[in-house]
């Protein structure tokens, strides 16, 4: 279940699907013969309230500030269990903003352009001092082509001592993937209204 917003009006939607439903899909996948790799979306709220950028795998994802990242690193953990548990071998992506055609039309690319035709103002938050990164869904399908293509493999260098987040000594890994380049949200506001 995608969207932040979404999540603090429906909270146990996010309990059902992303808790229940990604357990019932992982089970089925671990039991299949012969066990494929599982590719899943995560996303990059699982950041939280983390405010170094660019966001790294490396980093601290213990200060949720919702709902949603919360039920998505839930999933990668979940992910990981089933790896000690089953053998499951898996890849989280997480997702930065992801817009194209096809898009949800509750997304920010939708609502300021249809704002902007309607001649109605647009809500900013936060007086728009805030970032997000933009990823293509050209980019998002190639991520996930590419892990469906490679699963992971253990990384024989990880330190259980020194643990790092973005690897394991099992075939588990999270990825990002976005361009690292953070767009304020007025500048964005007003590329969409150049090209509106």
């Amino acid at each position: 279940q995608a969207g932040v917003r979404y999540s603090i009006t429906h909270p146990m939607t996010y309990v059902h699907n992303n808790y229940e439903c990604v357990v019932s899909l992982l089970d089925y996948v671990a039991h299949k013969k012969p066990q494929p790799a599982y590719v899943y979306a995560s996303s990059s709220s699982v950041y939280g309230l983390n405010k170094k950028i660019p966001f790294s795998e490396l980093h601290a994802i213990d200060h949720p500030a919702n709902l949603y990242g919360t039920s998505k690193f839930g999933n990668e953990q979940i992910a990981a269990a089933y790896h000690n548990i089953h053998g499951l071998k898996s890849v989280g992506l997480r997702f930065f903003t992801v817009y194209g055609p096809w898009g949800r039309p509750d997304m920010s690319p939708f609502l300021f352009v249809k704002r902007i035709l309607e001649g109605t103002p647009i809500d900013v938050f936060n007086h728009g001092d805030h970032q997000r990164d933009f990823t293509y869904i050209d980019d998002i399908v190639e991520g996930v082509v590419r892990t469906s293509d490679q699963p992971a493999q253990p990384n024989v260098n990880y330190d259980a001592a020194a643990p790092d987040s973005s690897t394991s000594n099992a075939p588990w890994r999270v990825f990002n993937i976005g361009c690292e380049r953070p767009v304020e949200l007025l500048r964005y506001i007003e590329v969409i209204e150049e090209c509106t």
